[in-house]
């Protein structure tokens, strides 16, 4: 019989008015950067956010203006978590570490 997998992940708001997610070894997250390594666009990300509110806050529409690529993000993530490597390997872990810890099957 197999158990169950649970990772607790944590969504906290800080000063400034950014969400931060945090799950497994990945702590304080900017939220808009784990969406753009999952591979959202900027334009999704939006939308989806307009759905639920009204207006925009400047500050999550600055953090996309920043993170422009899928891979600036998941490398802002390695260096958050000090993953080491070649590039390749670190997106690799990265993505395998979201996958596996974030939402996993």
């Amino acid at each position: 019989m197999k158990g169950t997998y649970r990772i607790p992940v944590t969504i906290t708001e800080n000063r400034e008015g950014i969400f931060n997610v945090s799950f497994s070894r990945f702590k304080d997250i900017p939220a808009v950067v784990l969406l753009k390594s999952l591979g959202l666009s900027k334009n999704q990300i939006l939308q989806n956010i307009l759905e639920k509110k009204q207006t925009v806050s400047l500050l999550i529409y600055m953090n996309l203006q920043v993170w422009l690529e899928r891979e600036d993000a998941m490398m802002f993530i390695a260096e958050k978590t000090n993953l080491q490597g070649t590039k390749k390997e670190i997106l690799d872990r990265v993505k395998q570490r979201i996958d596996s810890y974030l939402s996993p099957t």
